[in-house]
């Protein structure tokens, strides 16, 4: 295969969204050399690299990104761009049960997590999601490091398919907390 080949895969590949494209200079990479990234590739650098909390990413092309903390973000890219969400790939600082569920709702392939609770793990997994992690721990505390997370209690009793009930938990205790 020539060089002119393999060229013109990359960017019809490119073009049909499959991978995200550089071309840039990198060690070990000459001037002008392509590098290609994954979905679940370049949600994670963004996260680093813009100081998010969550970036979901799918055909190469950011679709949701935050800032904000907690349940939020997942939330409201669920409730806000749901439709693009299928196959996507999310990048988050912490995943616990309610955000893992939300994932499988969504249809995302691919979680990957600075934290993770052993729960959400088991679940992504029980739904095919690929699930990749900094750390994985057996519960998500809240913030203060004193009991269980609160949507994680508020989670602990909800199916794998009661999304409706999920969603309006969720809606009800952002809302007690001036976050919607």
């Amino acid at each position: 295969m020539t060089y002119a080949n393999l060229l013109g895969m990359i960017i019809t590949e490119f073009i049909k969204g499959i991978f995200s494209l550089e071309i840039c200079p990198r060690e070990g990479l000459g001037i002008g050399e392509l590098m290609i990234k994954s979905d679940i590739d370049l949600a994670k650098e963004l996260l680093v690299k813009e100081h998010l909390n969550i970036c979901i990413v799918r055909d190469g092309l950011v679709v949701f990104k935050s800032k904000n903390r907690g349940i939020q973000p997942m939330y409201k890219a669920v409730t806000d761009c749901l439709d693009q969400l299928e196959n996507a790939s999310v990048a988050d600082r912490v995943i616990g049960r309610a955000a893992a569920l939300l994932a499988i709702y969504s249809k995302v392939s691919n979680v990957y997590s600075d934290v993770i609770s052993d729960n959400a793990v088991d679940l992504l997994q029980a739904h095919d999601i690929h699930v990749s992690h900094k750390v994985q721990v057996t519960n998500i505390k809240n913030r203060d490091k004193t009991d269980l997370c609160p949507i994680e209690k508020l989670s602990s009793t909800i199916t794998d398919t009661d999304y409706d009930k999920l969603l309006d938990k969720i809606r009800l205790f952002l809302i007690s907390i001036s976050a919607l």
